[in-house]
C-alpha cells in the first residue's frame, strides 16, 4: 500500500518522462499490474506491460517486439528529484487526466486505486513515444537517456474488460 506521503510527492511533481527496460521505439502498451516495491536500492514504481503495437524511431535500435514484456521501473528514491514526475506522466497519460485540472488529492486517490490488489488498470492501454536526452548532473553526466512521451489511449470499459479476462484466461495475475 502507497503512503499517503509518496502519494502526496508523486501527486506534487510536475510530469516528466523516464523508464527503464524500454528500448527506442513508438509503442502501445497493455497494462499488466502496477505496483511499489520496496528493494534494497528503494522503492520502486513498476508498470508491467505488454507491448501490443511497436515501430522503430532510432536507425538501428530495434523497439521491444509485439507480444514482449516490457517494464517501466521507476525508482522514488535514487531519483527523488525526477523519479516522481515520471511516475505522475505515465498515470495522467494512463488515465487520460489533464495535470493542471487534477488536483493533489484527486491524483493521489487515482494513484491509491491504481496500486490496489484489484488492479484496475489491468487490460488499459497506454502510448509512449521516447526520445533521446543526455542525463544532465551526477555520475553519468552527459550520457544518452531514453525517456518516455506517455499518451493516452482512447479506449471503452468494455474493452478493458475484454483485455483483462484475456489476461486472466492466460493466467495473468
Amino acid at each position: 500500500m502507497i503512503t499517503k506521503q509518496l502519494a502526496e510527492r508523486i501527486a506534487a511533481a510536475k510530469a516528466t518522462g523516464g523508464g527503464n527496460l524500454i528500448t527506442d521505439g513508438d509503442y502501445i502498451f497493455e497494462v499488466e499490474k502496477i505496483l511499489l516495491h520496496a528493494g534494497y536500492k528503494g522503492t520502486s514504481f513498476i508498470a508491467e506491460m505488454r507491448v501490443v503495437e511497436s515501430e522503430p524511431t532510432v536507425e538501428g535500435v530495434a523497439p521491444n517486439k509485439g507480444g514482449s514484456a516490457a517494464s517501466l521501473i521507476v525508482n522514488l528514491d535514487k531519483n527523488p528529484e525526477m523519479a516522481p514526475g515520471n511516475v505522475k506522466a505515465f498515470v495522467l497519460a494512463l488515465l487520460g487526466l489533464d495535470e493542471s485540472a487534477t488536483s493533489t488529492e484527486q491524483f493521489v486517490g487515482h494513484l491509491e486505486g491504481l496500486l490496489a490488489d484489484a488492479q484496475p488498470a489491468r487490460g488499459m492501454l497506454v502510448a509512449d513515444t521516447t526520445f533521446r536526452k543526455k542525463i544532465q548532473k551526477g555520475p553519468n553526466i552527459d550520457k544518452p537517456f531514453t525517456g518516455h512521451k506517455w499518451s493516452h489511449v482512447p479506449q471503452t470499459a468494455a474493452e478493458v474488460a475484454s483485455r483483462r479476462a484475456a489476461q486472466e484466461a492466460r493466467g495473468a495475475k
